[in-house]
């Protein structure tokens, strides 16, 4: 069994991922589900971005992917029902990450990064309202013509479900710290201020636009509050994502090997020379 390698052309969709729309009539906050494309043709040099700067896979220019790569900002969301501004909050700070990593596979010194039905992209997703718990269920297209594979590993497999939960768990509780009362009244204090200096703003300017009167109804006040909200605990989970995975990093590289070592799934060191070795042995001669 192989796995797909990545590089920097990956072409990726998620189809169903639930988010919150917060949709007109009501403007109460729901689920719906949305369609995610990711496509990164070009190296960044963002912090979340991890891409070999001289390491390629099948030519055309496009780096090797390193583990914990994040395709990061300004993925296209589709929602799945009307669109609200929070879209712009999703689309704005969303998420593709790689979570699975060869640790027979260095690149520069970081694992090489792969995918799998059964190993997908980590994205964004919000599965309840108000709730910030990224799934791992992005899909790679690019696997149709990836030509460069890498062996199945269970120690790559489980270590790679171990970020995914450690990563999960993180935005959860940074969505947690925000709503706690000692942190939300500041915060909720500071979110509807910048509401009320946006709300008055935003209506006449989309009325200057000629959108029209339904569209001025989707800038509602709390919507315009729960996209300012939704910034901090993203941009949150952003910043202290890659610290959570440079700590995670080496002990799970060395938890990989020994998982494929018990399991047998390591092959063997390779022999130490012998002082024979090179020798051929004397054949006597016939008479």
């Amino acid at each position: 069994m192989t796995v797909f390698s990545l590089r920097s052309s990956c072409l990726a969709v998620a189809p169903l991922v639930p988010h919150d729309m917060t949709p007109p009539p009501a403007f109460a906050p729901v689920t719906l589900p949305h369609g995610e494309v990711m496509f990164l043709p070009l190296r960044y040099g963002l912090v979340w971005a991890k891409i070999s700067p001289n390491v390629e896979y099948e030519g055309w220019g496009f780096g090797a992917v390193q583990l914990g790569h994040d395709m990061g900002f300004l993925l296209p969301h589709i929602p799945y029902g009307p669109p609200t501004p929070i879209l712009a909050a999703h689309i704005a700070f969303s998420k593709c990450k790689v979570m699975f990593g060869k640790a027979t596979v260095t690149i520069n010194g970081q694992q090489a990064g792969w995918w799998h039905i059964y190993a997908m992209f980590q994205v964004c997703a919000n599965p309840a309202p108000s709730v910030s718990l990224p799934l791992p269920i992005g899909m790679n297209l690019s696997a149709l013509w990836t030509t460069v594979k890498y062996g199945f590993s269970w120690g790559d497999l489980i270590c790679g479900y171990i970020r995914v939960a450690i990563d999960s768990l993180l935005s959860y509780l940074v969505g947690r710290f925000f709503r706690i009362p000692a942190v939300k009244g500041p915060w909720e204090a500071w979110s509807l201020r910048m509401a009320d200096r946006l709300y008055p703003r935003l209506g006449p300017l989309v009325a200057r636009i000629g959108f029209g009167r339904f569209t001025i109804g989707l800038f509602n006040y709390a919507v315009i509050e729960r996209v300012i909200r939704k910034i901090g605990t993203t941009v949150g989970t952003k910043v202290l994502s890659p610290a959570i995975g440079s700590v995670t990093s080496d002990p799970l590289t060395n938890l990989s090997r020994s998982i494929d070592e018990a399991l047998a799934d390591e092959p063997p060191p390779p022999r130490a020379p012998q002082p024979t070795d090179g020798l051929v042995e004397s054949v006597p001669m016939l008479e």
